[in-house]
């Protein structure tokens, strides 16, 4: 521990000493129980942890105070080498300070839905409209969102349930080697930070360099791919075929079956949707030519509360898919996230 403070001061030339102190002794305090062993970053090698932090600090340039402010040291088990190392992981703080770091662009707010919330989704080219209520014992989470605005224009992104569960699913089993190494609060920023991702790679903000400029979008394409490029290469130690002495030999491959290859040919594809922008418009289904209201964040599984002649309306979920689409999602095994991009 003492070597990794002396690094970081000596990066930063600062005698701040206390808080780097402080912050090292944070990460270290981190205790995770896997089967029935209770691990920290005492168990990590030094090397591996200073070679994680460097490597943030040179790619990232962040200053003292974002260092000690957007970043977590947490263990994890490397699947290639089959021992423990440490992994960087980047806060929601900091793509929030990211965003509002541009002169066009300022976050409004980011927050949790829960099940005990009211809400009303208006379109991704507007605010998410809620209202928090007290929690229950029974109140679950529902959804990671942020309400952003550009210049004058507001804007929105969110996460579903689904997503968030299967992004939890894949840092435990894939990317932390089976660790679980966020308590609950952490897990809730780890959401946060998914969905600021998402906002920034998909079309929330339209054209990120236009909007956020070249600088910016820079360091946030920095820290994605530094996000997942540990992700792939835990990813990809499954396919690795390795000789008595761990030297790599092979890879496996799984091929489809005919069979397969012919079932997922004769899938019923999408029809022309055309999805509304924003609230109360609505969109026509070319598979049953009814009039619908799409979610444009796709939430599913949310229950959607509005207010008719000031009294409480339930919507039900619109179905996007055929019935022979849903089917074969349903009959799949795994949920996949391609790229880890959240």
């Amino acid at each position: 521990m003492r070597r990794i403070i002396i690094a970081i001061a000596e990066h930063y030339k600062s005698n701040k000493t206390a808080k780097i102190t402080q912050f090292v002794q944070g990460e270290y305090n981190r205790v995770i129980i896997h089967e029935n062993t209770p691990i920290s970053l005492h168990e990590v090698n030094e090397s591996d942890i200073l070679l994680a932090l460097n490597e943030t600090l040179l790619k990232l340039e962040l200053d003292l105070s974002e260092l000690l402010d957007f970043v977590s040291v947490v263990p994890a088990i490397d699947r290639n080498t089959k021992q423990l190392t440490a992994v960087v992981e980047l806060k929601s703080a900091y793509f929030r300070h990211l965003i509002n770091s541009s002169t066009k662009t300022k976050v409004h707010e980011d927050f949790i839905l829960y099940t005990t919330d009211m809400y009303q989704l208006c379109g991704n080219d507007n605010h998410i409209n809620y209202r928090e209520l007290p929690k229950k014992p029974n109140s679950e989470v529902i959804a990671a969102c942020i309400n952003f605005n550009i210049d004058k224009s507001k804007g929105s992104c969110g996460l579903s349930l689904k997503e968030l569960e299967a992004i939890k699913r894949l840092y435990i089993d894939i990317k932390y080697g089976g660790f679980n190494v966020f308590n609950d609060d952490e897990w809730l920023d780890i959401y946060k930070a998914s969905t600021y991702r998402r906002a920034l790679e998909d079309d929330a903000l339209q054209c990120p360099e236009k909007i956020l400029g070249k600088s910016v979008t820079a360091k946030y394409k920095v820290a994605v791919e530094m996000h997942n490029v540990f992700f792939r290469k835990q990813e990809r130690a499954d396919s690795l075929i390795k000789n008595d002495f761990g030297r790599v030999i092979g890879r496996k491959t799984n091929l489809f079956s005919p069979a397969e290859l012919i079932q997922q040919k004769n899938l019923p594809r999408y029809g022309a949707f055309k999805i509304a922008a924003s609230r109360g418009q609505s969109a026509t289904s070319s598979l049953d030519n009814n009039e619908v209201t799409l979610d444009p964040f796709d939430f599913g599984n949310f229950n959607h509360e509005i207010l008719v002649n000031n009294k409480r309306s339930e919507i039900e979920p619109v179905q996007t898919i055929s019935p022979a689409e849903h089917e074969h999602m349903e009959s799949s095994e795994e949920l996949i996230v391609s790229d880890f991009l959240c």
